[in-house]
């Protein structure tokens, strides 16, 4: 975390809840092309080695649907996690480094505060007075250990964000892949590329 980290879980969700969106129109697009290349494929009603390389020419661009298909599942799959993971606290770097740091020093001049009045008392020369420093020991101690409530509160707000974020970068990760396998196979196809070729690409 940084003073310019911002996690903003409404915005967050609402993105990942539009892309879904997308990628499930996208799909019924797909499904539909799928749907078409497979009747060609099966079609029966003609014969012959020309209809044979026609119809395997036309099962690579349904292994092309069929890839993207699944990189729009995994990209959907991976949005609902980052739904559940960023949970519904706004966490504001800005805030949280600067209360963090703003405890963690009042915590250190209580402390001192405190060890200052215990030396006191026990240099004391009455009674009285060593009750009196110890008192005040006793009071500084307590604001030390507010102050250390709230840095670790800040602190513990500062880990979630990084948890998060860590987790986070590895979301979407797999999906890019599958398109660019899609994306080079479409481009041999395009070229005209051998069948060989086509059948490494496919690999």
């Amino acid at each position: 975390m940084n003073y310019n980290s911002s996690l903003k879980p409404s915005s967050i969700k609402s993105s990942c809840r539009q892309y879904k969106i997308y990628l499930q129109n996208e799909n019924l697009v797909y499904e539909s092309l799928k749907t078409d290349v497979n009747s060609i494929v099966t079609d029966s009603s003609s014969s012959g080695e020309a209809i044979k390389t026609f119809k395997d020419k036309v099962l690579n661009y349904s292994a092309i649907i069929a890839t993207l298909i699944e990189a729009n599942n995994l990209d959907i799959m991976e949005a609902d996690s980052f739904i559940e993971l960023v949970g519904d606290e706004v966490l504001d770097g800005m805030t949280i480094i600067r209360e963090k740091r703003s405890a963690k020093g009042d915590y250190d001049r209580y402390r001192g505060e405190a060890s200052s009045c215990y030396e006191k008392a026990y240099k004391a020369t009455s009674v009285e007075m060593a009750n009196h420093w110890k008192s005040e020991a006793s009071h500084y101690d307590g604001l030390a250990s507010s102050a250390y409530q709230t840095y670790d509160f800040y602190c513990k707000k500062e880990e979630k964000y990084d948890q998060i974020n860590a987790a986070s970068a590895l979301l979407f990760q797999k999906s890019p892949n599958l398109r660019t396998a899609a994306n080079n196979l479409m481009d041999l196809l395009s070229e005209g590329a051998s069948d060989e070729d086509i059948k490494k690409c496919r690999q």
